[in-house]
């Protein structure tokens, strides 16, 4: 058994933070915080091989002074997963502080070398099979010149599927970005697209009610990103509030952008205004941290 013996609060990030603070022998009057970040061993689904992990899971909620999970979709889902009681439960967007400003940046234009007047749907991400971006790329080959898709990689661990995109560079209005950026980087490179794209496959509890977790989208819409999104039950408050469109397939992507951009602006506006009012974090930060 572990001991933390001088420390005021345990905070304990994403499921196997839980785990490892369900193990830590702390002294009395510690807090213990579970920072919520997925929705994992799902036990609707019963799987035997998860079993183990959630029940550590369940030990280290027991343990917890309260939880902090992203939104009240995903904390009625994460409350009936792991058995919480909901006055345990505390909000906090996956955003970064600070108003929402629509900033001018030419980040991407000038690093694929394209003129600034070309408008530039990102995709920044995992890339899986089945999350419709290969599908995007193969439809923007034949894209018109004002166009181009960018795709960059959230990680650089090599799949087939991410070569195919990749190898997908200087074909038709398709470019990739192999750079590792940093958060600034990232910022303005965010910045710099028209739209963004916020696509996830239908797999499992935690894409199905992603909510207010989505840190790309969230990036998007501070920056007065308007998004496409994908047309699931986690993500219907985007269109709802203005900031985007929704679609059910990728073929459907290159319809919704020009939607958006025929009125561009107030799609812009929606996405600012949505984040002032859903996504900002800045007071929810304040409650968290005065009750720590």
């Amino acid at each position: 058994m572990m001991r933390a013996r001088s420390y005021r609060a345990c905070l304990a990030l994403s499921q196997f933070g839980i785990i490892l603070a369900g193990m830590v022998r702390t002294k009395p009057g510690t807090k213990v915080v579970y920072l919520n970040d997925e929705l994992w061993f799902n036990d609707f689904e019963k799987s035997l091989r998860y079993f183990p992990m959630k029940w550590l899971e369940l030990r280290g909620c027991r343990k917890c002074d309260f939880i902090v999970t992203q939104d009240p979709f995903r904390g009625r889902i994460l409350r009936l997963l792991n058995k919480l009681p909901q006055d345990k439960l505390f909000y906090l967007p996956n955003s970064f502080p600070g108003p929402a400003e629509r900033s001018t940046s030419y980040y991407l234009h000038d690093l694929l070398n394209v003129d600034r007047q070309v408008k530039i749907v990102f995709w920044n991400g995992a890339a899986t099979d089945g999350d419709g971006s290969l599908n995007i790329a193969q439809a923007a080959i034949d894209w018109g010149e004002d166009w181009l898709f960018v795709t960059h990689f959230r990680s650089s661990g090599a799949t087939g599927y991410k070569k195919q995109l990749a190898d997908l560079h200087g074909k038709g209005r398709n470019a990739h970005v192999g750079k590792n950026f940093s958060l600034a980087e990232l910022d303005k490179a965010f910045a710099s697209a028209h739209i963004g794209l916020a696509l996830y496959p239908d797999r499992g509890v935690n894409a199905k009610h992603i909510g207010y977790s989505s840190g790309k989208l969230n990036a998007f819409l501070r920056q007065g990103v308007p998004c496409i999104v994908s047309a699931g039950s986690g993500l219907k408050w985007v269109p709802r509030s203005g900031a985007g469109l929704a679609v059910a397939e990728p073929v459907e992507v290159a319809q919704a952008m020009r939607r958006i951009d025929a009125d561009y602006q107030a799609f812009s506006e929606g996405a600012m205004r949505v984040y002032e009012q859903l996504l900002r974090p800045d007071f929810a930060l304040d409650s968290i941290v005065a009750r720590l």
